[in-house]
Order: C-alpha cells, then sequence, then structure tokens
C-alpha cells in the first residue's frame, strides 16, 4: 500500500466489516474500532484510495467468541406446604443482542429423588410431598451456552385442625339431621368437607361441603 509522497495526504481508508448474519456496515479512518455485539466470524476489508484514483485492498476474518449467559437473580421461597403453589422466579444476564434468545429451565428434584421440569422466566408448582426439594435454574442463550444457580425449599405437612364438629345426640326418623363443623388449615389454604354418615344397616352415605 505504499504510494508517492504527494499522495499521502489524500490517502482515505474504507473498512467493510461484515457480521456473522451477513450484514455489514462500513467504517472510516486508519485506525478504527467497533463493539462485536454477536459471537461468530466476521469477516474485513480494508480499502485504500489516494487523490488520484488509485486504491489497494486486503481482507482477514476474526472469530468472536460467545459469551456464557449467566443467572441475575434466582427467587425461590424458604419454605412451603404441601397442596399450596409455590412461585418461582428467575432472570438471567448476557450481552444485549443475545438477551432476548434467553431461555429458562428449571428443574426440581423432590424429596424421592424423582424430577420435575419446568420452563418460563416465572413458573410455579404444587409440592405433594413433604421435605426437602432442590430447585436448579438453567439459563440457556440461543448458542447454546447456559449457566445454573440452586436452591432448597423446606416443604412441611399441612396441618387441617378441626376447631367445631356438631352433631345431634338424637333425632326422629324421617327428620332432616343437620351436621355442622369448622376447620383451619395451617398452611392457610382451601379447606373441604367430607362427611361419612354410616346407616344403622351398616351401609354408608357420602356428604361433601365447603
Amino acid at each position: 500500500m505504499s504510494d508517492v509522497a504527494g499522495d499521502t495526504a489524500g490517502r482515505t481508508y474504507t473498512w467493510r466489516v461484515t457480521r456473522p448474519d451477513g450484514s455489514a456496515f462500513n467504517l472510516g479512518g486508519s485506525e478504527v474500532e467497533f463493539t462485536a455485539a454477536a459471537s461468530g466470524t466476521y469477516r474485513v476489508r480494508l480499502t485504500v484510495a489516494d487523490g488520484d484514483g488509485g486504491t489497494s485492498s486486503v481482507t482477514a476474518t476474526f472469530g468472536v467468541a460467545n459469551l456464557v449467559p449467566f443467572v441475575e437473580s434466582l427467587a425461590i421461597p424458604a419454605g412451603g406446604f404441601t397442596g399450596v403453589p409455590l412461585s418461582l422466579a428467575g432472570s438471567g444476564g448476557d450481552v444485549p443482542a443475545d438477551l432476548a434468545g434467553l431461555t429458562y429451565r428449571w428443574t426440581i428434584v423432590r424429596p424421592g429423588g424423582s424430577t420435575a421440569t419446568l420452563n418460563g422466566a416465572s413458573p410455579s408448582f404444587t409440592p405433594a410431598v413433604a421435605g426437602v426439594y432442590t430447585i436448579t435454574l438453567t439459563v440457556t442463550d440461543a448458542d447454546g451456552a447456559s449457566a445454573s444457580r440452586s436452591g432448597i425449599v423446606q416443604v412441611a405437612a399441612s396441618v387441617v385442625e378441626v376447631t367445631r364438629f356438631e352433631v345431634p345426640a338424637s333425632a326422629s326418623e324421617g327428620n332432616v339431621v343437620r351436621l355442622s363443623a369448622g376447620a383451619t388449615d395451617a398452611a392457610g389454604g382451601a379447606v373441604s368437607y367430607t362427611w361419612t354418615v354410616t346407616r344403622p344397616d351398616g351401609t354408608t352415605l357420602i356428604l361433601f361441603g365447603n
């Protein structure tokens, strides 16, 4: 790219940068810089022109490594009760160009060792048995790189206490018998009532109420 001394002042430099997705942009100047927003292979062509219409070009390529995402936040409850939904929430971090492509996968290991999988940044699940649940959030970018964080939830058995139980001491044949009860759930969940009535002949009657 040598030139006679008289042409140095009129020399121009044009850089043509082609991104991994095929889009391109130009930069001017003998020394330039840009931010590589996406991973992959970049192609660079430099064209130098003098003031008399002479040009010369060189081309090179270089690779940009993918930045591994990270789990920015992980929010899981410290404890819960069986039968009561537990809400999970998490977020991931990456370069701005990759944020929209992040996916969220939750792996739940139950007390007995079996697993369940949930997707999305803010799912929920309802534990069926008491014990320690291990919850792992994995954040993955569009290039397949991933990062994980884990936490545990101590789930206790929901305790239902009967606070009122009213049955008449006697009744007359053919008349309606009224039964009444009240109960509370330590977990604050809804309580349902199932009545089993055994008749004198040994048959049973099942009644339901809330």
